[in-house]
């Protein structure tokens, strides 16, 4: 909700889904594009250190842990739909009761669960859930 808000009702996120849509106008406007987009990998960078921060104390440090995780977030945008941050919270909710309950009925087939939903997002609704259909 926070990264919505940030992106939907500030000048900085205007700014940003602007010149996602029209690099040439932003530029045109005077705003410089690189500092722009440095800003946002700076803010993906800390976000992602913030949940591995998060995430850190869950689970013991061992070779591998990171795969599941991984997967699990690949599973997330995709079957939410690419660009949308909706999408992203709903598949999430999915994808963490389906580990959960694999987890439960059958531990070694809890990814394998996950990949089952993500083919079938991906035969019913190729963009995702909540992503929208490109035509070229």
């Amino acid at each position: 909700a926070g990264l919505w808000y940030f992106l939907h009702r500030t000048r900085f996120g205007k700014i940003v889904r602007a010149a996602v849509y029209s690099r040439s106008m932003v530029s045109a406007l005077g705003i410089p594009i690189p500092a722009i987009y440095a800003m946002v990998f700076a803010l993906g960078v800390g976000l992602a250190a913030l949940a591995g921060g998060v995430f850190l104390p869950l689970l013991p440090m061992a070779l591998g842990v990171d795969l599941d995780i991984i997967v699990q977030c690949f599973a997330v945008v995709v079957i939410g739909g690419f660009g949308s941050m909706l999408g992203t919270f709903v598949a999430s909710i999915i994808v963490g009761v389906v580990y959960s309950f694999s987890i439960l009925f059958w531990p070694d087939g809890a990814l394998a669960m996950i990949f089952l939903i993500v083919i079938a997002v991906l035969i019913w609704r190729p963009w995702g859930l909540f992503g929208t259909e490109m035509r070229y």
